[in-house]
C-alpha cells in the first residue's frame, strides 16, 4: 500500500516536464488538487501513537451538529450559502457552501451512524432517531444526486457486507421508512419537488447538471481519441488552462494524468476496501471496533462511488475525509484478537489503553 501511495504522489510530478502552458495551472491541477491530503495517511500513525482513532472520529460529531444547526439558520434566514435558482429551486450548502460537498459529508456521516446502529455500538433511542432524521433531511436538502445515489449504494453495501445481514437490513429499512415518512409528510416542500424534477429530467438529459456532465465527457473522449501513445500512460500534454475537464473523477484522472495514475488510484481504493472489510471481520468481541471498520470501508466505497459523478477527490474538504478514512483502515492499531484472527499468530502487543472508545456516549442512551 505504501508503494502505491508513493507512486500516486510521484506520477503527477512528471507533468512538470511534459505539460505545456502555465506552470501554475500544472501545479494546481496535477499536484495540489489530487495530492494535498494524501500525506494524512503517512502522518496518522504518528498522531495515533498506538492508540485508537475512535477519539478522532468522535471529533466529527460536533461538526455534524454545527452543520445541521447552520443548515436550519440558512433555511429560515433566507441567506443561502448554496445555490439559489429562485422559487423552490434551492440547494443548501450549510457551512460548506457547496451543496455537493455538504451532501457527500452528510452521506458519510449518515453511513457511519447506520453502521454503528447496525452493530449495536450505538443503541436505538429517541436521540439517535432524531439525529438520523436530521441527517437524512440534510442530504435531501442539498439536492445532490451524487450524494443521494451514494447513500443508496452504501445502504445496499451495509446489508450485503454486515456481519449480521438481518440487523443490517433492519437498520437500512428503518432509514428507508424515515425517508418515506419525510417525503410523504412534506410532499409540497421545495426540496421534495426539486428532487422529483431532477430525477424526472435525468433520463432525458433535460436536467442541466447531467447535460453539462455528459457534454464534458464527450469532449474528453474526443480529446483522448487523439492522444499520442505516451499520453495514454501519462495524460494529456495540452495546456491545463485550455482543458474542459469531465466531472467524472476517473475519466478526469485518465485524461489529465494517464492510465498509470488511474490504475494506481483504483488499486488504492480496491485494496483499502478489502483491508477495511478484513479488519471488520476480524474485530471480534468489540462492537465499537466492528462499527468503526464497517463505517470506514463503507465510507471509502461510498465516496469512490460518488466520485463517478463529481470529482470529490479534488474538492476540499471532501478529499480530506476520504484520506482520513483510508488512514483509519491502514493505521488503526490491531488488538490482540484481531492480530490472531488475521495472521493466526499470538501478538506481543495490543492497543494502548485497551478497547476502543465509544463514538458518541450520549446518543445511544
Amino acid at each position: 500500500m505504501v508503494l502505491l501511495l508513493v507512486i500516486f504522489l510521484i506520477m503527477p510530478l512528471l507533468s512538470l516536464i511534459y505539460a505545456r502552458g502555465d506552470l501554475f495551472d500544472v501545479v494546481l491541477i496535477d499536484l495540489r488538487l489530487p495530492l494535498e491530503y494524501v500525506p494524512v495517511v503517512f502522518i496518522f500513525p504518528f498522531i495515533l501513537r498506538g492508540e485508537s482513532s475512535m477519539k478522532y472520529l468522535r471529533a466529527f460529531v460536533p461538526l455534524i451538529l454545527l452543520a445541521l444547526l447552520f443548515l436550519g439558520v440558512e433555511m429560515f434566514s433566507g441567506r443561502r450559502t448554496g445555490m439559489d435558482y429562485g422559487g423552490i429551486y434551492i440547494r443548501y450548502g450549510s457551512i460548506f457552501g457547496s451543496p455537493n460537498d455538504f451532501g457527500v459529508f452528510m452521506m458519510l456521516a449518515t453511513t457511519a451512524l447506520l453502521a454503528f446502529l447496525a452493530e449495536r455500538a450505538i443503541k436505538w433511542s429517541h436521540k439517535a432517531i432524531a439525529l438520523l432524521v436530521l441527517m437524512l433531511g440534510a442530504v435531501a436538502s442539498t439536492v445532490s444526486l451524487s450524494a443521494m445515489f451514494s447513500m443508496i449504494f452504501t445502504s445496499i453495501a451495509l446489508i450485503l457486507f454486515s456481519r449480521n445481514r438481518v440487523k443490517g437490513a433492519l437498520t437500512v429499512l428503518a432509514g428507508v421508512v424515515l425517508v418515506a415518512g419525510l417525503y410523504f409528510a412534506f410532499p409540497q416542500v421545495g426540496v421534495s419537488r426539486f428532487i422529483g424534477e431532477r430525477l424526472g429530467n435525468l433520463a432525458t438529459l433535460h436536467e442541466g447538471s447531467a447535460s453539462e456532465h455528459y457534454t464534458s465527457v464527450v469532449i474528453a473522449e474526443d480529446e483522448i481519441s487523439r492522444f499520442e501513445p505516451a499520453e495514454y500512460l501519462l495524460g494529456t500534454f495540452q495546456s491545463r488552462k485550455d482543458l474542459i475537464l469531465p466531472e467524472t473523477y476517473y475519466l478526469r484522472t485518465f485524461f489529465v494524468r494517464g492510465a498509470i495514475s488511474l490504475l494506481v488510484i483504483l488499486s488504492i481504493i480496491g485494496m483499502t476496501v478489502f483491508e477495511g472489510f478484513r479488519r471488520y471481520r476480524a474485530a471480534v468481541g468489540d462492537r465499537q471496533r466492528r462499527a468503526l471498520f464497517l463505517a470506514a470501508f463503507l465510507g471509502v466505497a461510498g465516496f469512490s462511488f460518488a466520485s463517478m459523478f463529481i470529482s470529490y477527490f479534488e474538492s476540499f474538504p471532501s478529499n480530506f475525509y476520504f484520506w482520513f478514512l483510508v488512514a483509519i483502515i491502514w493505521c488503526e492499531p490491531m488488538s490482540e484478537k484481531e492480530l490472531y484472527a488475521i495472521h493466526s499468530v499470538r501478538p506481543k502487543q495490543q492497543i494502548v489503553g485497551g478497547q476502543a472508545q465509544t463514538l458518541a456516549p450520549g446518543i445511544g442512551h
